[in-house]
Order: structure tokens, then sequence, then C-alpha cells
């Protein structure tokens, strides 16, 4: 009896170790956004789960932020310290579409102690189309884990957060993982390996991809519905909407598969809910020019998205023939005809 608890002990012991090691790893490590502490090991991180992370710190951080900003992969290269007015914090995610928005403004509104007052939307295109392709994400899932009991201290011995503090830290050790990584600040980070030289055989790709997907769908009858919505629940704080800029080749395809009568319907649809728009989807000069401000088809470097933090923060009226205009019920159809002469449109 007395070697059998010896036995059992032991081996207790062993597990328990294990557990601990574990759990000091991930703690130090914190793959999952889920304590606050930075140091030099945990300064570059991949992002497997943009969402559960952003979530995290939103709703671990203490009450700092002002402003939720939301958007796609596009509006993740918009660096939240680039507005020098508001305090904003980027919950933005890769395939974000409209449908999610709601859900986290809730979280962050209600469940966090964030002091949001603002909210901006950095709106696609794709966004107002269908895809078949795209893989539904419930955010409810999302934001209901995060504020689940002990949730933080159970992700430390979770098998996930093992394998993402390995991860993470290669990415620290090894300078060549670190490109497309965040830091601790939620900076999505992109080191420019190739500036002004996009391959022109990736970019027909990407463009490609985009036909076969993205593009390959027709307007979502709910959108409208949907953006309705977050006005009348959020109508009391300030809710700023802009579009996200795209290259030329891209911005192109939309034209030549067909959709641009419903790109103006999109627009139309957005003044009408919101009564102005910050626009910045259509062919002025830094589309034209996308070697120098695109990464690839439709992301655009984060310094080229801190022009339009500048715009946004300042409450600027942007320029239409350099970059940016200002959409409102008022001058709505003087514009499209305005954005028909920039984008080649002769009818």
């Amino acid at each position: 009896m007395n070697q059998y608890k010896k036995w059992l002990t032991h081996h207790l012991a062993i597990i328990m170790s294990t557990i601990i090691g574990i759990g000091t790893i991930n703690y130090i490590l914190d793959p999952f956004w889920c304590f606050g502490h930075q140091h030099s090991l945990n300064l570059w991180q991949k992002a497997p789960n943009e969402r559960q992370q952003k979530a995290n710190k939103l709703y671990f951080s203490p009450p700092q932020y002002d402003t939720l900003l939301l958007g796609s992969s596009r509006t993740t290269f918009l660096r939240q310290t680039d507005f020098k007015n508001l305090n904003v914090f980027n919950f933005s995610a890769s395939a974000m579409r409209p449908d999610e928005y709601l859900a986290y403004i809730d979280f962050a509104i209600e469940d966090t102690k964030q002091p949001i007052e603002n909210i901006i939307i950095g709106l696609d295109f794709f966004g107002y189309l269908t895809d078949e392709s795209y893989q539904n994400i419930n955010p409810e899932e999302i934001v209901n884990a995060t504020k689940s009991p002990y949730y933080r201290w159970k992700t430390l011995v979770s098998y996930d957060a093992a394998n993402n503090s390995i991860r993470n830290l290669r990415n620290v050790l090894n300078p060549s993982h670190q490109n497309m990584t965040y830091d601790r600040n939620n900076i999505h980070r992109l080191f420019k390996n190739n500036p002004n030289n996009i391959n022109p055989i990736e970019m027909q790709k990407d463009v490609g991809n985009y036909t076969k997907n993205e593009y390959a769908g027709q307007p979502d009858s709910n959108f409208r519905y949907i953006m309705n919505r977050i006005k009348t629940k959020h109508g009391d704080r300030t809710i700023i909407i802009y579009t996200t800029p795209v290259s030329e080749p891209l911005f192109r395809k939309m034209i030549t598969v067909g959709h641009y009568p419903h790109y103006e319907k999109w627009l139309k649809e957005l003044v009408a809910v919101y009564g102005s728009v910050y626009h910045f989807m259509y062919l002025h000069p830094i589309a034209k020019n996308y070697s120098a401000y695109f990464i690839d088809s439709n992301h655009a470097y984060p310094e080229t998205n801190a022009l339009i933090a500048k715009i946004i923060d300042s409450r600027l009226d942007p320029k239409s023939e350099n970059f940016g205009m200002i959409l409102t019920r008022d001058n709505i159809d003087y514009k499209l005809q305005q954005l028909r002469r920039l984008n080649g449109i002769s009818r």
C-alpha cells in the first residue's frame, strides 16, 4: 500500500509540476491577451484568433478607450495610435463583415469598463455583397467566452495557449517571423520588404481571387437593415463611417464584373442611414500609384491608413481630387456624378 501511495504521489507531483510550468509559461507570454504585462519575450505575437484576442484585451484592460474602431483586415493596418484626438481601440479583424459589428459594439459598450463615446466603422464594398466563401463566425460565442467565469485563468492551462506561446516565442527570437504580427499595444506590425515593388503576377492572382469569391456575390438585401440597427441602438454616440480604399486594378475589376451600379447603391444606402460618409474607395492618385501605397490589391500600408486617421481625427474636408471626399445627403447626387468622372464611367 505504501508503494502505491508513493507511486501516486510521484505521478501527481509530475502532473502538477507540468500544469504549473505550462501555466507559468502561458502567463508570462500571454498569447490570448488576457493580462496586461509587456516585456521582451511577448513583444511580437501572431493573432490566430483576432476576434477573441481583441475581445480579451478590451475586456481586461483598465478604462481608457473612448472610441471603438471596427472593420476587416484592411482596417487592422490602421494604427489606433494614429488618432491624436481620440483614444481608439482597434477591434477590426480578418474578414469581419457588417453582421458582426453590432455584437462587438454591444460588448464594448455594455460589458467592458471602457468609456466608449465614438464608433468608427471601416466599410469594404465586398461587405455589401453576399459571399458563399465566407466562413460564418458567431460573435456571441467570442464575447461569451471572454465573459465566462475564470476564463483568463483557464486559458493558462489550455493546449492552444501553450502552442501559441511557443509560436510567439519563436517570433521574438527570429526577426524574420515578426512580419504581420501584433505588438502588445494592439498595433498590427508590417515591415515593408519590397517597397514600391508589388509583384504583377501576385497582383493578378489577388484580383482574380476577388472575382471568384468576394465579387461573385450580389448586394445583401439585409445590409441596410444591419446598418440601421447599429444607428438605432447606438445613435446617442458619435458614429463615423468611412470606406476603405483599394488599388486601381481591384477597383477596375469591380467595374468590369458589373458591380458599379451596386457600388453607387451601396454609397447611397450608407449616406441615407448615417447622413455622411468619409469616402476613400475610388480612383484617386493613391489608388493609381498603388505600388507605393498598398501591400497588395486591397490592403493599404499603415502609412496610407494614417492619412485616413488624420482626416477623420481632425474632421477635415479632404479635397476629392487628392485623397478622400465627404458624401452627405445634400451632395450625394453631385458626388456620384463626380465619381463617375474620376472612375472613368461614361454614363
